[in-house]
């Protein structure tokens, strides 16, 4: 598979990730997470000559997929999300894709019976220091988008009730240079949605939250 190829797919994920306003229950998540374990499989991570040592790769656009994993707050307790980044970077310190999480299991409300699942998906925005390899740098943004809440009744086999929502994320990260294709980074973001309405038992604080992050960031320069 050639550069073109591998940069196409990231193209044709965050196209379908912004297309729409509000998605349809859970799409923007499922894409996502699909685009980032395609990028997992199919990224090369070998040497990226040049990239920002010499200064030759100040202006070229390189291509990024970074798993991740959050401990966030939801309906007042710390819950696991998996998720992810995809995209592009377009300069040494700025870079645009797409995002989203999923929480790793449905949460019992305190109602009883119930069961919560919750994913959001959006578009991300980011500015940070030059990576060199040499030592620590920092990066921030912002994951602007939408996403679903979803309660459903497992005695009854019925769904309660569903809202689409709007997502607003900044967050924080310190990346940790591991190789020249590949880096560590730690995060904190806080999570704001819209007003959540016509679900039962879910307020729209219980989905506000602050969260940590760990992930691992790939990079391909063509």
């Amino acid at each position: 598979m050639d550069d073109e190829d591998f940069v196409g797919i990231f193209k044709t994920a965050l196209h379908e990730l912004s297309s729409t306003g509000v998605p349809q229950p859970m799409a923007h998540p499922r894409t996502l997470a699909l685009a980032v374990l395609l990028g997992g499989v199919l990224i090369p991570t070998g040497p990226v000559e040049g990239r920002q040592a010499d200064g030759e790769g100040e202006g070229g656009v390189s291509a990024f997929v970074e798993p991740t994993l959050q401990l966030t707050r939801v309906v007042d307790q710390a819950r696991f999300m998996a998720g992810g980044f995809a995209g592009l970077q377009m300069t040494s310190v700025f870079r645009v894709g797409g995002g989203g999480f999923l929480l790793f299991n449905e949460v019992e409300l305190p109602e009883g019976d119930p069961r919560m699942s919750f994913g959001y998906g959006g578009v991300l925005l980011g500015v940070g220091t030059p990576e060199n390899g040499d030592g620590l740098s920092w990066s921030g943004g912002a994951l602007l988008g939408a996403g679903t809440v979803r309660v459903r009744s497992p005695s009854f086999g019925a769904e309660l009730g569903s809202n689409n929502v709007l997502v607003l994320e900044p967050r924080g990260e310190v990346v940790v240079p591991v190789e020249d294709a590949l880096t560590l980074t730690l995060g904190a973001g806080y999570r704001l949605l819209s007003p959540v309405t016509g679900v039962p038992g879910v307020r729209t604080s219980d989905l506000h939250g602050f969260g940590i992050s760990a992930s691992i960031r790939l990079t391909h320069s063509p």
